[in-house]
């Protein structure tokens, strides 16, 4: 009760002090006040229009107007530019990982997932179907996904034609850009070799690349929640309030897109926990930080918030699909004579197992492999361990989290699209060993393991999977509506 109360008026101290910090300079009162104008004029928008289904288009064009206006009225010019070094690194991760992911996407043209067939046809039907009518992008569509990813879908199929290659071009660059973004994040908490091991690693991961051909949503979430994690870190260190910008607008957007990334936000909230004990001597910085945190994610998210708030059974359905804990998905699953103790192993041991032990057996991928496995099962098993050892709690929670909420309480427990989300963590949790090897003089061995894991995913990927596909990915594109 006393730490409630001390916490409490640290909290009162802190709002006081930063209140009295911005107000006391015009400069940054002016900076507030239109940080705060495009938050209310993004919070109006999403209320008016929250119980429309279609919408003239405007609206859109002013919400993007306001949260880049946040964005420019709070993040702060930085003192330095970036190093040549780390630009160079950069540019050459992202190289690599598009060039894998495009020969991916080119020389395997396997067909659409049915998922990934009405993710087209829905963005060719409802996006901007009239030159003054348009879906909602701050609503729920099929399956309870937020309509905004179609938008990009849509712009794609309209700038490279209406094919295969076009839908699956957007996840082929979110999926490079999301490699530069673990780098970025395991760099701020591990430091620049075990981030540039994790992104090689991520780069060629079996995991990563075939979701990064499929044109589904769940390959940003290895964007947005590196993103969310990575900038918060690195900028309270560099005494950059940017970098809560950064995870503002990582969190915010996220909540377009596919659930996965509410397992960074929890992240993200334990991250701040933490980090609260360092951040206690200086409370007016702190509290301008999250202060410039939370404004980002309220102006950016507000539209998709004010629908969940108008329609909740709506923005929830999906929840109720996938749930594996009904009477009717534990019959399918195990029969009408299972107990709730035998389902609850089951559950629990093919959420967890999925890392090492359970293949996939959904149309998504059915690789008939695990997600990690072979030496990189080796390394990866040493680096949770070592990782506990070491007290980097992050990443681990980072796989339990996912286990739990993608696996355990749902439907399918093992199946991959639910655990995309935890692949930065997992390449993260494999680069330690690898670190640890090359600090204590066992260079060769670390690099020469690390070309062990990428020659095995890439030979697995496109020579084993390639030869048996996943017998779902077979549809062509839809017809021109």
């Amino acid at each position: 009760m006393k730490k409630l109360r001390s916490l409490s008026k640290s909290i009162i101290v802190a709002i006081r002090s930063s209140w009295k910090y911005i107000f006391s300079n015009p400069r940054r009162s002016m900076i507030a006040l239109v940080a705060a104008g495009c938050t209310i004029l993004s919070i109006l928008i999403g209320f008016t229009y929250s119980g429309y289904s279609v919408i003239a288009g405007w609206q859109l064009w002013t919400w993007l107007a306001a949260s880049i206006g946040v964005i420019l009225a709070l993040i702060p010019r930085m003192e330095s530019a970036l190093p040549k070094r780390i630009f160079w690194i950069l540019a050459g991760l992202l190289v690599v990982s598009l060039g894998v992911r495009l020969c991916n996407v080119l020389i395997l043209p396997v067909g659409l997932h049915v998922d990934e067939l009405g993710t087209a046809d829905f963005a060719m039907r409802q996006v901007f179907f009239n030159p003054r009518e348009t879906i909602n992008p701050f609503i729920t569509g099929p399956d309870s996904q937020p309509t905004l990813f179609y938008f990009l879908v849509a712009g794609f199929i309209r700038l490279f034609g209406p094919n295969i290659f076009s839908v699956r071009l957007l996840s082929v660059l979110v999926g490079g850009l999301g490699v530069l973004a673990t780098y970025s994040m395991v760099r701020a908490f591990s430091g620049k070799q075990t981030a540039l091991f994790a992104a090689l690693i991520m780069a060629t991961y079996h995991f990563h690349n075939h979701w990064s051909r499929i044109s589904l949503n769940n390959i940003w979430d290895t964007l947005w929640v590196p993103l969310m994690l990575g900038p918060f870190l690195w900028g309270w260190r560099k005494r950059w309030s940017g970098g809560a910008v950064l995870s503002g607008l990582a969190v915010g957007l996220s909540q377009y897109f596919y659930a996965g990334s509410k397992v960074g936000v929890i992240l993200l909230a334990v991250l701040v926990l933490v980090m609260w004990r360092d951040a206690r001597s200086e409370p007016t910085r702190w509290a301008v930080y999250l202060g410039k945190l939370v404004m980002v994610i309220v102006c950016v998210a507000a539209p998709i918030f004010a629908f969940a708030l108008h329609n909740p059974q709506a923005y929830f359905a999906r929840t109720q699909t996938v749930m594996g804990w009904t009477p009717e998905a534990i019959r399918i699953v195990m029969g009408p004579e299972t107990t709730l103790l035998q389902y609850f192993w089951y559950q629990f041991a093919h959420s967890f197992g999925a890392y090492q032990v359970f293949p996939d057996d959904t149309g998504f991928y059915r690789p008939g492999v695990p997600l990690v496995y072979g030496p990189g099962a080796v390394v990866f098993s040493i680096g949770l361990l070592l990782a506990l050892y070491m007290k980097k709690w992050l990443p681990v929670l980072w796989l339990i989290l996912t286990a739990l909420l993608g696996g355990f309480l749902l439907s399918g427990p093992s199946g991959s699209s639910h655990f995309v989300v935890s692949i930065p963590a997992i390449c993260w949790l494999m680069a330690l060993p690898l670190n640890w090897l090359a600090e204590n003089k066992k260079g060769r061995l670390a690099w020469g393991l690390l070309a062990l894991i990428l020659a095995v995913d890439i030979i697995f990927y496109f020579g084993i999977y390639a030869a048996t596909p996943s017998g779902d990915l077979v549809n062509p594109f839809p017809p021109i509506p």
